[in-house]
């Protein structure tokens, strides 16, 4: 599967930095699936879970709220006040229920 570069970043610094195949966000409208070569995009996000994949595994975010920066060109920008990372959607889901 194609690859992107992705930027997570919060206040206090880079969360992740690397090439993914697919990205979940959850956006204002609904939730935002990305992959290679989407068109460029910009949108607000809101509490939920941010998923990322790379080839051989994922990584489960809880955000309140932030932007996404698709620019077309093989790289994408998540910007947050907060991140925090679990281990599983499972756990995420449960800590979203908490927080």
């Amino acid at each position: 599967m194609a690859e992107y570069s992705l930027r997570f970043v919060t206040g206090a610094g880079d969360v992740f930095s690397g090439n993914v195949e697919s990205l979940v966000a959850p956006g204002q409208q609904g939730l935002l699936g990305v992959l290679a070569h989407h068109a460029p995009l910009i949108s607000l996000l809101k509490k939920g879970v941010v998923k990322i994949r790379q080839a051989s595994q994922e990584y489960f975010y809880v955000i309140q709220s932030g932007i996404l920066e698709i620019d077309g060109k093989g790289k994408a920008l998540i910007l947050t006040d907060t991140a925090v990372a679990l281990k599983s959607e499972n756990e995420a889901q449960e800590y979203l229920k908490k927080s």
